[in-house]
């Protein structure tokens, strides 16, 4: 039987903690964006990715399998990124450590030792200037 998992490791894991809570809410965040199952809340199903969908399958083309995730995480923080607009036009407070301003840089590739692992680093920059990375590793077997 075929199994996907999702492994996120994230600057804070690996990482001195983050000297601003700010852009740590801004991290928390956008990993919940990235490695929510799209539809699985009912109440927000257009949150989330299809990651799982895309890394149940075989890879039988790298390049396309690439192109997708970051198609995927690209969707997800223009969403994200969205939201947090209606949030603040209603009156929500939010600071700008936990503002997403830019994605800076989303690059996965796949793991040289197993072919299996597919590898996407992110890379947020804040509204306050700070940046933020996280890796999440997509296993397929």
């Amino acid at each position: 039987t075929a199994t996907t998992e999702i492994y996120t490791l994230s600057l804070h894991d690996a990482l001195p903690i983050l000297e601003n809570r700010d852009e740590t809410l801004l991290l928390q965040n956008a990993e919940k964006f990235t490695i929510t199952n799209m539809g699985s809340n009912v109440f927000y199903t257009f949150i989330g990715t299809s990651l799982v969908s895309l890394i149940g399958s075989k890879i039988s083309n790298p390049s396309f399998m690439i192109s997708q995730i970051t198609s995927e995480i690209s969707r997800a923080f223009q969403k994200f990124k969205d939201i947090q607009s209606q949030y603040q036009l209603t009156g929500r407070a939010m600071t700008p450590g936990e503002t997403l301003k830019t994605v800076n840089n989303i690059q996965v590739t796949q793991d040289l030792n197993d072919p299996t692992i597919m590898r996407a680093q992110v890379d947020l920059e804040a509204v306050s200037g700070k940046t933020v990375t996280y890796v999440q590793y997509l296993k397929i077997s």
